[in-house]
């Protein structure tokens, strides 16, 4: 249960503090996430602002969705929220997230975003729209 609430926190805190060196990522075992622990509760929310590294006033979370794996997809749990700012202006937006937490994850991450310019948060769940499994290469 805490490798699971270690990988949320991961995601949410920036998707991205990188080991300096691949040999020590690779040296890493793979954590596991189950269906079970797919969830708000088993994942660590609610979730501490000051854990962000960034001025946000709460991290809320929308929605957890677990999808099983198949012969085209691996199983993920799909964690989507918001980063509510602190000013409370009608101009002030949140930050719209969404993680991807493998069933089987290898402890390398990638992140893939707009610089906050273009207004989505891609939809990468096996049943999201333009969804396109990324084709398995065999290890030799």
């Amino acid at each position: 249960m805490h490798d699971a609430r270690g990988i949320a926190l991961l995601g949410l805190a920036g998707l991205g503090v990188f080991s300096a060196s691949a040999f020590a990522q690779a040296s890493l075992d793979a954590v596991t996430v189950s269906a079970q622990q797919c969830s708000s509760a088993q994942l660590g929310a609610p979730i501490d602002p000051k854990q962000i590294g960034e001025p946000v006033s709460a991290v809320q979370i929308d929605k957890v969705d677990w999808y099983a794996g198949s012969a085209e997809s691996p199983a993920v749990c799909v964690v989507e929220g918001q980063l509510l700012p602190l000013d409370r202006a009608p101009s002030a937006f949140p930050i719209r997230f969404a993680v991807g937490l493998p069933g089987v994850w290898n402890r390398r991450s990638i992140h893939q975003g707009g610089g906050g310019m273009n207004g989505t948060v891609p939809r990468f769940a096996p049943t999201a729209p333009h969804y396109r499994p990324v084709r398995r290469i065999p290890h030799a």
